[in-house]
């Protein structure tokens, strides 16, 4: 699977999390290391000139500061890319990694982009919890920061379960408090912030398939704050 499938014409964010990284090409090894643990994530691609489009970066911050902030350099397998790179105990909690491929055709530049990202506390043990705990109501602010932007890429007809992972919220979909009907759904991102998913009558009333997912098609993806409306999705 080439990881520029998923990115090319649209602009999809993924937080990874021990529950659904299966559904990913992506895969996470942790093992321990002098000063730290030693992280090999490795990228499942059969698409050699996405080594341009195709960057990877390790972040450490607190909740108001970047705290330090480098490119992992990348190791091309045969049937793949990885990136190993080893964190101290102490920086665990406040790091983030994240791999970004730009949209392409061969060589040639395409809109959009696909970001798979994750906390690496979520991956350190078996035992892992996962960033979002069962009833949680508060997405993460780096989600938060790019729901504009992506509320912008959605286009109407999409289906139902692409939307949320298109939104980068499918991690989310089932903890989110909300109102839910048939053609409408509204949600709580946070204390002010909430989203509104408005779609077509379902033909025949089949909203979700057996294995095909939720099957309604968009009319309009809209963000409130505080009540009024930020952004909105083309109808």
């Amino acid at each position: 699977m080439a990881l520029a499938s998923r990115a090319s014409g649209s602009s999809v964010i993924i937080q990874l999390l021990p529950g659904n990284i299966g559904d990913t090409p992506v895969t996470v090894r942790v093992a321990d290391a002098e000063s730290g643990k030693r992280f090999t994530v490795f990228c499942k691609t059969n698409d050699p000139p996405a080594d341009e489009f195709l960057h990877a970066s390790l972040e450490v911050r607190d909740e108001d500061h970047r705290i330090a902030f480098c490119q992992i350099e990348k190791r091309w397998t045969t049937n793949g890319v990885e990136f190993s790179f080893d964190v101290a105990q102490a920086y665990m909690e406040a790091s983030k990694f994240t791999l970004i491929e730009t949209a392409h055709s061969g060589r040639q530049p395409m809109p959009g982009f696909t970001q798979d990202w994750f906390y690496l506390r979520d991956f350190v043990t078996n035992s892992a919890t996962a960033a979002v705990p069962p009833g949680s109501s508060t997405v993460s602010p780096d989600i938060l920061k790019a729901l504009p932007g992506c509320i912008k890429t959605l286009r109407p007809g999409a289906r139902a379960d692409q939307v949320w992972q298109q939104l980068g919220l499918a991690a989310y979909q089932h903890s989110l408090g909300g109102e839910s009907f048939p053609t409408k759904e509204r949600y709580w991102l946070n204390s002010n912030q909430e989203l509104e998913l408005v779609f077509e009558e379902p033909a025949g009333g089949d909203i979700a398939g057996h294995d095909s997912g939720d099957q309604r098609k968009l009319v309009q993806a809209t963000l409130y704050k505080n009540g009024r409306e930020i952004v909105a999705s083309s109808k």
